[in-house]
């Protein structure tokens, strides 16, 4: 009993300190096991670039399953926060988006070329507040 206990403290430790790309990336494994056990689990999906939540039978793991919505969201998108807007390769139509500046902890636009750039661009100042200031 003891040493389930360290086993799965260790997969925990572990599983904190894969890369967040690949974990935010990882899919989601369909679960065929027979466990009635559901608990709700969060994961990133990288399309939509949303955290959202499924109920797991805890029978099989991905990396890309978090314990709540927070740990998801600080994992998955606040570290695209911290980047500098780049507007892209692309031009010269320039979409306005919207960025956060992380040393005025403020959402704020720049002109976006269409293409390339970072992560840290949203379509509008409530993406932006929701991703960046509300989630942690």
């Amino acid at each position: 009993l003891f040493s389930i206990g360290i086993f799965c403290s260790i997969y925990d430790i572990q599983q904190r300190y894969i890369t967040d790309k690949r974990r935010c990336n990882d899919a989601i494994p369909k679960e065929t096991c027979q466990n009635d056990n559901l608990e709700v689990r969060w994961y990133f999906d990288k399309l939509a670039r949303k955290c959202r939540g499924y109920f797991s039978k805890s029978c099989s793991r991905t990396v890309n399953s978090f314990y709540n919505r927070d740990e998801c969201y600080y994992s998955c998108l606040k570290q695209d926060c911290k980047q500098e807007p780049d507007p892209g390769p692309c031009g010269p139509r320039f979409v306005t988006m919207w960025h956060y500046d992380h040393a005025t902890r403020q959402c704020k636009i720049f002109l976006y070329g269409g293409c390339g750039g970072n992560s840290n661009r949203f379509f509008d100042n409530v993406e932006c507040y929701n991703v960046c200031v509300r989630s942690h």
